[in-house]
């Protein structure tokens, strides 16, 4: 492996993919522009603006899991497996917390890294959280 080789691929697919945000960015702005009217939900799904919190993170409730840490026992550039796995995770827990209302605590639901991190030829040589499921 080439490190020099490495790091051009690696500048290249960052430039890349700022110009994928980049379109992104004025295809949704232009499809706001037009339909706005279109997204807003109806005003019977409205809550009432005195019936929301003021401010809101599933933290509080204790609904989130413990982070995990990619450089433990080593470095590993697996900042995208955790970080796929870590909102799973977290997902799994909330929703989990919803069949029994009245405690709003659910156990920890733990994903494995590994396993995405063995279906990934990168690996720890980096990734994208997006294509963790297999899609982008």
């Amino acid at each position: 492996c080439n490190p020099r080789r490495m790091k051009a691929l690696s500048v290249a697919a960052f430039v890349l993919s700022l110009r994928k945000v980049s379109t992104l960015g004025i295809l949704l702005r232009d499809a706001a522009d037009k339909s706005v009217e279109n997204v807003r939900p109806p005003p019977s799904l409205v809550p009432e603006a005195a019936l929301l919190p003021t401010n809101f993170t599933w933290r509080a409730l204790g609904l989130l899991t413990p982070g995990g840490n990619q450089h433990i026992p080593q470095y590993c550039g697996a900042c995208y497996a955790f970080g796929a796995m870590h909102a799973l995770q977290d997902r799994i827990k909330i929703a989990r917390s919803f069949e029994s209302p009245q405690q709003h605590t659910a156990p920890d639901y733990i994903a494995a890294v590994q396993v995405l991190l063995n279906c990934n030829e990168r690996a720890c040589s980096g990734g994208a959280a997006s294509r963790a499921g297999g899609g982008g």
